[in-house]
């Protein structure tokens, strides 16, 4: 439940940090995405392990290399999935990017699928 929580809630802070700030970057969302988490997950009822474990995904879902855990790596991946059309990787490199960054298989086969 985790995961589909982070998913739907991920980005959450853009609003706020182009109001805010006048950016829709990922290292403002990580800013303002938390404590938008955590209040609604709160209110929701969720325990305190849950809410922080959501907010640290929210929090950090464009800095790849802090994927700690099957639930963070399914978010970016699905993430990913619909924002490789916007990356800039030149053609002949796009099977080796998803190989690299696709550590799940579902998200590979899914990749692999739209792109290639």
């Amino acid at each position: 439940r985790r995961t589909e929580v982070a998913v739907l809630l991920h980005d959450i802070g853009i609003l706020v940090a182009e109001k805010k700030y006048g950016s829709r970057a990922g290292k403002f969302q990580h800013i303002e995405g938390p404590p938008l988490v955590r209040e609604i997950t709160k209110q929701a009822g969720e325990e305190p392990g849950f809410i922080d474990r959501v907010a640290f995904i929210v929090g950090n879902h464009h800095n790849f290399s802090k994927a700690d855990g099957t639930d963070f790596q399914i978010l970016i991946e699905a993430d990913m999935l619909v924002n490789l059309k916007n990356e800039k990787i030149i053609k002949n490199k796009l099977a080796e990017f998803i190989d690299n960054f696709f550590k799940t298989k579902k998200g590979r086969e899914i990749a692999r699928q739209i792109y290639l």
